[in-house]
């Protein structure tokens, strides 16, 4: 084998791996808080819109404290909401992006942000949020404020992204006496939105893609350390949490080989559904390459239809690889 082989190699290589990210395409919005309403069966829901009605709405909550309370926290939750009604919370049981608002600033808007987590979904999913408060307690214990709770519109989508969302609230929290004895107090926190006021979510991302001729490769290392390709001492090749079809571990390793006298070479696809292949093992042990001592490929419990073509169109291919190989040399 002489070096303009080699270089070929190479070359072909590095071409393989650029033609794999293609276009990124999806949607980044302002969603408001509204008062416009849509119904999943039976069950209304108020709307997390891109545009305000000018409408304006409010939802208040309160609590009786023994002494007044100079402050209340608000946050919201968020859920996947399926069309049937049933949910699945993407916020863990405590409200995030949480802001304080006092008694003394009186009604007025506060902001924070909030990484939401990557979330597969289906096309006729909605994105549900709900406001909370802590009912001065410290965040020890959360309410939602009244029935401030609002959902998208079906997302047509496969996936709510990970971004950062900034969620802007425009509240009052009020804490006067109440009854008596007169150290009681109503503590009273008030949501508004839609109209003139300004409660909303910006960057909410969903449907973005990184389209790749193997979908989605979340981690790709291709590494050659201290080899001049006929004296590699170790090879290193992983595709690492990517959907390929789904694939949950990939693995292709060359270890102490001098190319024409490979040690141990193998190749694993596990965890897929390429065609419902449950399992994939190829490998190469103790060869001289042009005298292979052991050779298997191994497809376990499967239904990929064309197996069988791929096997023929494989053995031929190999046949043809070491009759060259064997001319090379």
């Amino acid at each position: 084998m002489n070096s303009r082989f080699y270089s070929k190699v190479i070359i072909s290589v590095f071409l393989v791996l650029t033609c794999f990210v293609l276009p990124v395409y999806g949607t980044t919005e302002k969603r408001y808080f509204t008062t416009d309403t849509d119904m999943i069966g039976a069950i209304p829901y108020k709307l997390l819109k891109l545009a305000e009605t000018g409408v304006a709405g409010t939802q208040s909550d309160s609590v009786v404290t023994v002494g007044a309370r100079t402050e209340g926290i608000v946050g919201i939750r968020v859920w996947i909401l399926h069309n049937d009604n049933s949910m699945d919370e993407v916020t863990a049981g405590t409200p995030v992006a949480q802001c304080t608002f006092t008694n003394a600033e009186g009604q007025t808007t506060h902001a924070n942000t909030w990484v939401c987590p990557e979330t597969a979904i289906i096309a006729t999913d909605h994105v549900f949020v709900a406001v909370f408060w802590d009912r001065c307690t410290g965040g020890a214990s959360w309410v939602q404020i009244g029935a401030a709770s609002f959902m998208t519109e079906e997302l047509g989508t496969t996936v709510l992204n990970g971004a950062t969302w900034n969620i802007q609230y425009e509240c009052s929290f009020t804490s006067v006496p109440y009854g008596y004895p007169p150290r009681k107090y109503l503590n009273e926190m008030t949501f508004y939105y839609d109209g003139a006021y300004d409660s909303y979510i910006d960057n909410f991302v969903y449907g973005v893609v990184e389209e790749k001729e193997w979908h989605n490769v979340a981690a790709w290392n291709f590494n050659l350390a201290t080899m001049q390709w006929n004296n590699i001492v170790n090879w290193s090749f992983n595709l690492t949490a990517m959907a390929w079809q789904n694939i949950a571990t990939w693995g292709n390793n060359l270890t102490t080989m001098a190319w024409n006298s490979i040690t141990q070479w193998t190749t694993q696809i596990i965890g897929k559904t390429w065609n419902t292949i449950i399992n994939w093992n190829f490998n190469l042990l103790s060869l001289g390459w042009h005298t292979i001592t052991y050779w298997t490929l191994t497809l376990g419990p499967e239904g990929f239809s064309r197996i069988l073509f791929f096997c023929i169109v494989g053995i031929i291919a190999l046949a043809i690889a070491v009759t060259v190989l064997k001319r090379r040399d």
